[in-house]
């Protein structure tokens, strides 16, 4: 997992965070869980798909479209025009988000779309089927 997250913050430039272990680490026990993937088979994707798990990855943070922060609000609850978004601070890349993208890559190579919005909601990834679709794309553009 170590080098396809070094590989991947290498090539966009960016610094893996390694504050808050324990939240990053529920996150991606939780993750793990809801994907029905063992440990093991994590191990084997990041192993076996190393290099086309890199380019995914590195394809997917310079992709503006796919990373664009898009806020979601419920019924009723739209904030005025007027309103600014509360700004962000990024501290970097998450330990872990290896096996995250080692997750949607086995949803993009195994299952079908409707499967991996899915899951997607599952997580409570907002905009989730414009995400699972902009995923799509770049996967699809990494196949000859």
């Amino acid at each position: 997992m170590a080098d396809v997250e070094t590989a991947i913050a290498a090539g966009i430039q960016m610094a893996i965070c390694r504050d808050h272990l324990n939240t990053t680490a529920n996150y991606t026990q939780a993750e793990i869980s809801l994907s029905g993937l063992t440990i093991d088979q994590i191990s084997s994707i990041l192993r076996s798909d190393q290099s086309s798990l890199i380019d995914f990855g590195v394809r997917f943070l310079r992709d503006e479209e796919a990373t664009e922060e898009v806020q979601e609000y419920p019924a009723g609850e739209e904030p005025d025009p007027d309103d600014v978004d509360e700004t962000v601070t990024e501290h970097g890349l998450g330990v872990g988000f290896g096996i995250t993208y080692a997750i949607y890559w086995h949803f993009l190579t195994n299952h079908t779309a409707k499967d991996f919005t899915e899951f997607l909601k599952k997580r409570r990834i907002p905009g989730a089927r414009k995400f699972a679709t902009d995923l799509r794309r770049i996967y699809a553009d990494l196949k000859p």
